[in-house]
Parts: C-alpha cells; sequence; structure tokens
C-alpha cells in the first residue's frame, strides 16, 4: 500500500505541475495574441494619422482634432442655416399677423380665401437644393397657425412657397 500511496502522491504533484505550466502556456499565448492585436491596430492608428496628414508625436494636433475640424465646420454651416431659417418664419409669422389685421378689415367678395379663415402668403426662398426646399417645406408645416405649404415653382436658383395660414 505505501507503494500506491507514493504513486498517487507523485501523479497527483505530476498533474498539478502540467496543469500549472498548461495555464502558464495559455496565458503566455493570450499574452502573445493580444501584443499582436495591439501591435495591428497601433498600425492602423498610424496609417490613419498619415491619410488624415496629422501625427500623435510633435505636430501639437491629433488625430481626434483632424477628425472633429469637418464635424465643427458643419455645425456651424447647420447654425447660421437655422438662424436664417428661423428668421424666415419670424418674417411669417409677421406676416400671418399683418394678414390676420387685414384680412379683419371687410374684404372684397373676389376673395374667396378670406371667408374661409384662411390667409396665403407666398414665400419666395433661393437655392437649387430640392431637399433643402422640401425640409423647409416640411418645417414650416409643422409650424402652429400653419394649415398648409405647398411649392408653386422650383428651378434656377429659385423657389416659391404658397403658405396657407389657418
Amino acid at each position: 500500500m505505501p507503494e500506491e500511496q507514493d504513486r498517487e502522491s507523485l501523479l497527483g504533484r505530476l498533474h498539478e505541475a502540467t496543469s500549472a505550466e498548461a495555464a502558464l502556456r495559455q496565458l503566455r499565448r493570450r499574452y502573445e495574441q493580444l501584443q499582436l492585436e495591439y501591435d495591428s491596430l497601433a498600425s492602423r492608428l498610424s496609417g490613419l494619422e498619415s491619410a488624415a496628414g496629422v501625427s500623435a508625436l510633435g505636430t501639437g494636433s491629433s488625430l481626434a482634432e483632424a477628425l472633429r475640424e469637418p464635424l465643427r465646420r458643419m455645425l456651424d454651416e447647420y447654425t447660421i442655416a437655422r438662424a436664417q431659417a428661423d428668421a424666415i418664419i419670424e418674417g411669417l409669422r409677421g406676416l400671418a399677423l399683418v394678414e390676420s389685421e387685414t384680412s379683419a378689415a371687410p374684404e372684397p367678395a373676389a376673395q374667396p380665401v378670406a371667408s374661409s379663415g384662411t390667409s396665403r402668403v407666398s414665400v419666395r426662398v433661393g437655392g437649387n437644393d430640392l431637399g433643402a426646399l422640401l425640409d423647409f417645406q416640411e418645417r414650416l408645416s409643422d409650424l402652429p397657425g400653419v394649415a398648409r405649404v405647398s411649392i408653386e415653382t422650383a428651378g434656377s436658383g429659385a423657389s416659391s412657397l404658397m403658405v396657407e395660414l389657418s
């Protein structure tokens, strides 16, 4: 029996040694894999920096800054366009007030639009972008007091919209 206990003890220590070694080999393989992934990512980052014309070392500008700059310009352009659209909307509101004041006065019977309680305002806008025109039409339609917005003419750098106010 002592021989059998020695044998089991020896097998147990052998098993512990080999399992620890297997775990160590697994950790080493995982480390090498992570090292390869890191090297690959560093190489890709270097490629992105050279494509963007920046270097993370020594120039003071980073890749993040190079990627943010076009977004900042787009935000500035959007802010300007929104301010212009807001000015047009405020102008339409002013026209609506003027129209409602004039429609309160007796009007000739030749204008059936005034008798139905709606006013029409023609708005002329510049630009050739049909998508922007449709977006503007949709924004105008969503305003309170606007019954309908239709495009009368579009082309040659300017468009005309008919805005029906309720």
